[in-house]
């Protein structure tokens, strides 16, 4: 992630963006930026396979006021993701036991991983993705059992 390529960004945003690109690239290499230079549509994209063995996308979106605001994270492939008894995730809306928001973006899984009043700018991108792979295997558990996302002791303040 170059410095030249950030320009929508403000220079504190750059700093901020390259560290965590960094991280994530030591941490997480299979994940990738993409459009990295806009404040708009900056997204970390890639791929989680589950311990059952499933392989999912997730898509995370870097908003333009990050890190003071907390970026969206998705479920991009499946879609739509079909969870226990064919039911679909993005059906159930904003639902606190599943972790789930209402679908905004192209009927994706929208997950939530962070209520908004406990986001705090000392968050990591990493720690989102993370939060998204943890979901995604009780999510696997939600498909054999039909117990929702919140037994499975997600506590994501």
């Amino acid at each position: 992630m170059g410095v030249a390529k950030m320009s929508a960004w403000r220079t504190d945003q750059r700093m901020r963006l390259a560290a965590e690109a960094e991280v994530l690239k030591t941490e997480l290499p299979h994940f990738t930026w993409y459009d990295e230079a806009s404040a708009t549509n900056a997204t970390i994209r890639g791929e989680h396979t589950t311990t059952a063995g499933n392989t999912y996308r997730l898509c995370l979106h870097v908003t333009s006021n990050f890190p003071n605001s907390l970026p969206g994270l998705y479920v991009t492939s499946p879609c739509p993701l079909v969870g226990y008894g064919g039911k679909t995730i993005q059906s159930y809306g904003t639902f606190h036991t599943m972790y789930v928001w209402k679908a905004d973006w192209d009927n994706y899984a929208k997950l939530c991983h962070w209520k908004e009043e406990f986001w705090s700018p000392s968050n990591t991108l990493l720690s989102v993705l993370m939060k998204g792979m943890l979901w995604l295997e009780a999510f696997e558990v939600h498909c054999k059992t039909g117990k929702s996302i919140d037994e499975y002791s997600l506590n994501f303040r």
